[in-house]
């Protein structure tokens, strides 16, 4: 049990690092896959024809950020599919709450609830009273099991606009350490402190989010720094490469312009992590 115990105290800890990692470095992090064989220009023609929409020649601001959402999209399905073959432990194409407690915990409910007592299973039993909360907000067909798309919900319910007030009045709250429904500068650094170095940073964070000037903030101005969303972090991407690539300032781009800058598209998300969108093509 203390071993339960200690490996999910110890994936809390590394969630929260990882989301104020993702803060101070501003990037936001997606697994690397290789797509298949081909020149990557060829590939580039192929992905030119896929995001101009509206086949006018040209891939403007939209249609790029359009796109590139997808592939942030279809990586969050991916990753759902891969979970969903551990906890499926039927074999049903869907997760209960009783599979997913097994795989996850390494117990049941029912054995949690019969150590009380042990400082470990009470940790264990508020984390799960949490998570049954996001898997009955994720059940949207109320039918006590998760399918792949609402699988996909569960797990990341911040990049998901039906999800998202849930993940965010659950992290509100972990800031919002009194309880008052606003959050001081206090309980924001300290939430967020991350040593010397980062005070200054988490100084103007709190300057730029606090749009009223009243040293306190509500849970709509907090949204920004706790849910950063999807689309936020595709449209960043897309104003870069239009920036770097729209050689003429004409505010759309040429298949030209783009192979011109090829090397730079190589890395980007259009192309790098696009593995379902890939198998659209």
């Amino acid at each position: 049990m203390l071993c339960v115990f200690l490996y999910i105290l110890c994936s809390f800890v590394q969630c929260d690092n990882e989301k104020l990692d993702a803060h101070f470095s501003g990037i936001h992090h997606v697994p690397e896959f290789v797509l298949p064989e081909m020149h990557f220009d060829d590939r580039l023609h192929i992905y030119f024809k896929k995001i101009d929409t509206n086949n006018n020649g040209f891939i403007e601001y939209d249609e790029l950020t359009s796109w590139i959402f997808k592939t942030y999209e279809s990586l969050d399905r991916e990753h759902a599919e891969k979970q969903l073959v551990k906890y499926d432990t039927n074999k049903d194409a869907k997760v209960s709450l009783d599979e997913y407690i097994s795989q996850t915990y390494e117990t049941s409910e029912e054995e949690l609830n019969h150590s009380k007592d042990d400082q470990s299973s009470n940790f264990i039993l508020e984390s799960l009273k949490n998570e049954r909360s996001r898997f009955n907000f994720a059940d949207k067909d109320c039918d006590g099991l998760l399918s792949l798309e609402e699988f996909t919900l569960f797990l990341r319910p911040e990049n998901y606009e039906d999800m998202a007030n849930y993940e965010l009045q659950k992290s509100f709250s972990s800031f919002d350490q009194n309880g008052d429904g606003v959050v001081t500068y206090d309980e924001f650094t300290n939430f967020s402190y991350r040593g010397v170095s980062q005070q200054n940073y988490l100084h103007e964070q709190f300057k730029s989010l606090d749009v009223d000037k009243n040293n306190l903030l509500t849970l709509d101005e907090l949204r920004p720094w706790l849910l950063p969303s999807l689309k936020a972090a595709a449209k960043s991407e897309a104003t870069w490469l239009m920036n770097l690539t729209d050689s003429n300032h004409d505010g759309q781009l040429t298949l030209d312009e783009i192979l011109a800058k090829s090397h730079s598209w190589k890395d980007s998300q259009v192309v790098k992590h696009a593995r379902s969108l890939w198998d659209e093509l």
